[in-house]
This record gives structure tokens, C-alpha cells and sequence, in this order.
């Protein structure tokens, strides 16, 4: 019991957003609440016609590697349990078996920070929006605990831009963010994407079928 206990608390320090909405006991409450019963999201989308510029922008040593299999993702399992809680890379194998990929960011040759991606077409759909061919989504991103502070969100942000662009011939590339965690919509921001608009996820303690509607749309403009 204690054990579980130290584990709960682990995970909503650990897992929990940081930024000034998610502060103190308030805060953690605020996480729990969206995590398990209902939140709203900001989707974001980047247009291959934004990408003027991006290329210069410098990611200050940072440098990210994609892995498509669990196997791939196997020596790294330890580091993020260890960061984040017991039990974290549970569900790993089971998002590269539906076709979802991992893309680590490293500083000085440890991982900072990471985001899971998915194309559009045969590899799946999402409960928000249709994903076509040349289209990606960017989710679950994060910044290891140990790591915070340092800007690492914005620097993976345009590096993983750039690689799916560049490497995977995206022609849009889709993000989720929680709208309550300001710096991580901040970084995306700073990147260059732009709001598509606002969804409520309605999870009800259960993870495998969250009801979502939207809140808010904003048509999307290629300025």
C-alpha cells in the first residue's frame, strides 16, 4: 500500500504540467481532475507553407532520433521510469503496434525531452480530426523532470518540425496540448503553429474511450 502510494505521488509530481496553472497543491489537484475526468485542448497544425525561415533557427546542440520499434525504444525504458514513475512506458508497446513512433531529443548525449507522432492514412486515425496522407500529428510530447527550465520543449519543437517535413515529406503536422499548460503552447507558438481550434476530452476514468466535442473552431489560414 505505501508503495502504491509513493508510486500515485511520483506520477502526479512527476507527470503533472508544469507553468503557473499548475503550482502548488491547487495545481496537482487542477492535473488530476483534467487527467482523469475532463480537460480542453488546443490543436495547433504547421503548414509546409510556414516553413520559411524554420530551417535557420538554431536547436543550440540538441539533436533527436526516431525509433519505430519497442525493441529500439528497449535502453531507454529504465530512464524514463526512473524520471517519471513505475510503470510510465507500460503502454509503449502497444502505440508502436498501432503504428505510432517515438522521437527522442538529446543534449549532450542524454534525453532531454520527447513527443510520439503518427501518419495520416494507413496508419491510424484520431478522435479529433481526419489524417490524411502527408499529414502527421505530434502528442504525448514532454520534457523530463530533470530537464525542465531549459527551453528543451521549443528546441525539439523545431527540430521535430523540421525532420518530418524534411524526412518524412509532411505537408501538415497536427499537435495536442493541454490548454491550462501555457508553456508548452508557448513553445509550439514560438515554432510557428497555428490554432485549428479548441476540443473538451471528457475521460470519466476511462482511459480507452474518451468523449470528445469541440469547443471552438478557428478556420485555418496558410498566413
Amino acid at each position: 500500500m505505501g508503495a502504491s502510494l509513493k508510486n500515485l505521488s511520483r506520477k502526479v509530481k512527476n507527470k503533472g504540467f508544469v507553468g503557473p496553472k499548475y503550482n502548488g497543491f491547487m495545481g496537482k489537484l487542477r492535473f488530476i481532475l483534467q487527467h482523469f475526468i475532463t480537460h480542453k485542448e488546443n490543436i495547433y497544425y504547421f503548414d509546409r507553407s510556414f516553413e520559411n525561415g524554420l530551417s535557420q533557427r538554431e536547436t543550440h546542440g540538441l539533436t533527436i532520433r526516431c525509433i519505430s520499434s519497442y525493441y529500439d525504444a528497449i535502453p531507454y525504458v529504465n530512464i524514463f521510469e526512473n524520471s517519471y514513475y513505475q510503470g510510465f512506458t507500460s503502454g509503449w508497446e502497444s502505440c508502436f503496434s498501432w503504428g505510432e513512433e517515438l522521437i527522442l531529443a538529446f543534449f549532450e548525449d542524454r534525453p532531454v525531452a520527447f513527443c510520439w507522432f503518427q501518419k495520416g492514412g494507413t496508419a491510424g486515425g484520431n478522435y479529433c480530426l481526419p489524417y490524411f496522407k502527408g499529414d502527421y500529428r505530434s502528442f504525448r510530447a514532454g520534457v523530463l523532470p530533470a530537464e525542465r527550465g531549459r527551453n528543451f520543449q521549443a528546441l525539439m519543437n523545431h527540430a521535430v518540425t523540421n525532420y518530418l517535413l524534411r524526412e518524412r515529406s509532411a505537408n501538415r503536422i497536427y499537435a495536442e496540448v493541454f490548454i491550462d499548460n501555457v508553456p508548452s503552447c508557448k513553445a509550439y507558438e514560438k515554432t510557428g503553429y497555428k490554432i485549428v481550434g479548441i476540443i473538451r476530452v471528457w475521460s470519466l476514468f476511462s482511459r480507452a474511450k474518451p468523449f470528445i466535442r469541440w469547443d471552438r473552431f478557428f478556420p485555418k489560414t496558410s498566413s
